[in-house]
């Protein structure tokens, strides 16, 4: 039984018959993991790959990338100097977890606006009601909302632009 992201050809198989464990499936599922806030390396052991082997592959994808680049072609049509990982999949792994770094980026900088605009439902309550007198049924949701909170957006200008919005040290003399 095979598990998910497992090579399904013995395509990119090496000396030993052993088909690379990089597949186009497994670089989604790291991509995901990724993207919903995982480390790359929680991404990779979640995925059924050592930390050491992924960071390998990503640096493979980096050689290709920079190689395709100063050649004036896209790494993808390189051929690879290691037999066992096609060059499309170290560029395209390369590619996924880049993209899934800046789409979690972008996810946490999205939820932190939020909470500095306020209005995120804190709590919600619903009530139904029967009206012995008309015989009608009423359904009532109570919601309370969080106020906004400046220091969420303090907190970003802090670190996009430390040097405008930082904290100013004072640097005082020590006591005698």
């Amino acid at each position: 039984m095979e598990s998910k992201g497992d090579a399904t050809e013995s395509q990119g198989a090496g000396p030993s018959g052993h088909p690379t464990k990089l597949t186009e499936a497994r670089i989604a599922g790291i991509a995901e993991k990724i993207a919903t806030g995982s480390t790359i390396q929680m991404a990779f052991v979640l995925n059924g790959v050592s930390p050491r082997a992924g960071q390998y592959w990503l640096s493979m994808g980096r050689a290709l990338a920079e190689r395709g680049q100063a050649e004036g072609r896209p790494a993808e049509t390189i051929e690879s100097p290691w037999p066992r990982l096609p060059a499309p999949l170290l560029v395209k792994l390369l590619n996924a977890v880049e993209h899934a770094k800046a789409v979690d980026e972008s996810n946490r900088v999205r939820a932190i606006t939020a909470a500095g605009n306020g209005g995120a439902t804190i709590f919600e309550k619903t009530v139904e009601r029967y009206d012995d007198k008309t015989g009608e049924r009423t359904t009532e949701t109570v919601r309370k909302f969080a106020p906004p909170d400046w220091k969420a957006h303090a907190f970003l200008l802090e670190r996009r632009d430390p040097n405008r919005w930082g904290r100013k040290h004072e640097s005082r003399p020590a006591p005698p």
